[in-house]
């Protein structure tokens, strides 16, 4: 056989899976259930503290619902093991046993809850909520006393109690020892699941919100933000492109970014450095110019520590290997049979010159001539007879003979 193809298959995995533990039902479990399973890349598994550690495997987060004392074996396995944790806490939280794992997370508790409305920070630049109207979502209920995170985090909602505003932290971010951390100090999520439907008519929104706070949790600091698609394959005679994206901390795309990939031909070890070209949502390198072989590579962010390394290999043209010749013996047998003279590639000249004298290879010129009078009788005839029985119907309605 002369064709042949070389084929690639790669398979992606990007589900996100997220362990809610709690240890007494509430509201708020199928709320934050059912607005995170709204996007279909996120699973959630539900537990309750003592069967929870069994359920640490492939688990690229943890929600603590009011953590308790029963808590702690599981806190303290989630620490050993790095995975992040999204804390909901409230008046069942037993703030001794957190502390105890998470120093920096300190809160004054003064053993009365009462209701706590939100105050949103603008200077919040973590990312941008698809939901803004906190100011007129119902009160989360806590514990009055303040909580401050000490260490260097981003706070979206700040507490207000009893129409005065604190600098209690409601909705905090930070990061710490290879670990991602969501604090958010009040219960009574599912009233503000549905306050944002009478608001909007819609959950989208508001599920659109707990998405984003979804990826942020399940995004480990050591995953990179730079991204690469490339075929393993490409074939010189098609169009090669490679292509690349960044993220910033929250997912999103950063498009101001340099981007510069080092490629080695692997026999050669010629060395080719170019930038990549911004593209709408992603950068693009065309490989089109390659010579065939494999080559590695490694794109890196200009200014920063991140780089993604790879290999792939510019297939040659297949050329189709064959050979054609003529069939002396059959030209022959149809050339007696026609009584047509047989022409070698040492008489082209005698056949140049028949086919430029022999009458019937000779150009012909079909000239037809047709003769129209200017104009036609008949045509005229139909208008003469038109134009008198207009006439002798006008004389006859004027009553004229």
């Amino acid at each position: 056989m002369n064709n042949n193809a070389v084929l690639s298959v790669e398979g992606v995995d990007e589900k996100r899976r997220i362990l809610l533990v709690y240890h007494n039902m509430h509201p708020d479990i199928g709320a934050l259930t059912r607005g995170l399973e709204a996007d279909e890349r996120t699973e959630i598994i539900s537990a309750h503290p003592e069967k929870a550690l069994d359920q640490l495997n492939d688990i690229d987060a943890v929600i603590f619902y009011q953590p308790n004392r029963v808590f702690a074996p599981l806190m303290a396995k989630i620490i050993e093991e790095q995975i992040n944790v999204w804390l909901i806490s409230g008046p069942q939280t037993d703030w001794s046993e957190v502390s105890k794992i998470q120093p920096v997370l300190q809160k004054e508790f003064l053993g009365v809850s009462d209701e706590l409305f939100s105050l949103v920070n603008r200077e919040f630049s973590l990312f941008q909520p698809p939901y803004e109207k906190w100011s007129q979502m119902p009160p989360l209920v806590s514990d009055i006393g303040p909580l401050s995170i000490n260490t260097p985090h981003e706070a979206l909602l700040t507490s207000v109690l009893q129409n005065q505003p604190s600098k209690s932290i409601q909705l905090g971010f930070f990061e710490q020892k290879g670990m991602r951390w969501i604090v958010w100090d009040g219960i009574g999520l599912w009233r503000w699941k549905m306050e944002a439907f009478r608001q909007t008519k819609s959950h989208e929104s508001f599920d659109a919100f707990l998405g984003i706070l979804g990826k942020y949790i399940t995004k480990h600091q050591e995953k990179s933000v730079l991204k690469v698609k490339f075929n393993s394959v490409y074939s010189q005679s098609a169009q090669a492109e490679l292509y690349a994206q960044y993220l910033d901390k929250t997912d999103e795309l950063d498009m101001s970014a340099d981007l510069e990939i080092k490629l080695i031909h692997q026999e050669s070890k010629r060395e080719i450095i170019r930038p990549l070209l911004a593209d709408s949502k992603q950068y693009k390198l065309n490989l089109s110019d390659l010579a065939p072989g494999i080559y590695n590579f490694t794109v890196r962010v200009l200014g920063t520590t991140e780089q993604k390394s790879g290999q792939f290999e510019i297939d040659p043209i297949q050329r189709e290997m064959g050979q054609g010749f003529a069939k002396i013996q059959p030209m022959k047998s149809w050339a007696e049979l026609n009584q047509a003279p047989l022409y070698y590639l040492s008489k082209m000249e005698d056949l140049r010159e028949k086919l430029l004298t022999e009458p019937k290879f000779m150009p012909r010129e079909v000239v037809t001539e047709k003769k129209l009078d200017f104009i036609r009788w008949y045509y005229a005839l139909a208008f003469l007879i038109l134009m008198s029985t207009v006439e002798w119907f006008i004389r006859k309605y004027n009553g004229l003979t």
